[in-house]
């Protein structure tokens, strides 16, 4: 959305809205999405964070990405499918969801249901505060009605990492 004057302009052309997205990112689902993949080099949840805010320019602003919905994690499962081919097998992504005080939340503190669809079966669980994406039929070759579950982890370190970028205000 823009503000053009006293008028909010939202711009939503669906062929024009990855054109919208920074040069690296690609659109799913209404959101811009970059991937950072690390190679075989480990990463925490902090450290993802950080790097993904190290994408900020004065035109985006960029961090772990938090998923709005069901539909957008599968807008962005189904995204992936075409912009995951250039990257190497890995099932496991770092998000921008926390357990700080206690309940799930994404970095603006919006609260994600432990009900939620997008919860792999099991989780969220009491033993981690971090949540990662996980693309199922990789990692486990389960084929169920979805592809990518959001899991919490008792691993302290992944490979890679999911950002957001948004347009500065």
């Amino acid at each position: 959305m823009y503000r053009l004057g006293s008028l909010l302009v939202a711009i939503a052309v669906a062929g024009t809205v990855g054109a919208q997205c920074p040069a690296t990112f690609f659109e799913a689902g209404g959101g811009c999405f970059h991937v950072i993949d690390t190679g075989e080099t480990d990463i925490t949840w902090e450290d993802a964070r950080e790097t993904c805010i190290g994408l900020s320019d004065s035109e985006w602003n960029v961090d772990l990405a938090s998923l709005d919905s069901t539909a957008q994690l599968e807008a962005f499962a189904e995204a992936w499918a075409t912009a995951g081919a250039d990257y190497r097998p890995y099932g496991y992504m770092w998000v921008g969801f926390t357990r700080e005080t206690g309940e799930w939340a994404n970095l603006d503190g919006v609260p994600l249901s432990t009900y939620s669809n997008m919860w792999r079966e099991g989780h969220p669980h009491d033993m981690n505060m971090h949540v990662y994406i996980e693309d199922v039929t990789m990692t486990s070759g389960e084929q169920s009605k979805g592809r990518f579950y959001a899991s919490c982890t008792m691993n302290e370190t992944l490979e890679r990492a999911l950002c957001r970028a948004f347009p500065a205000a």
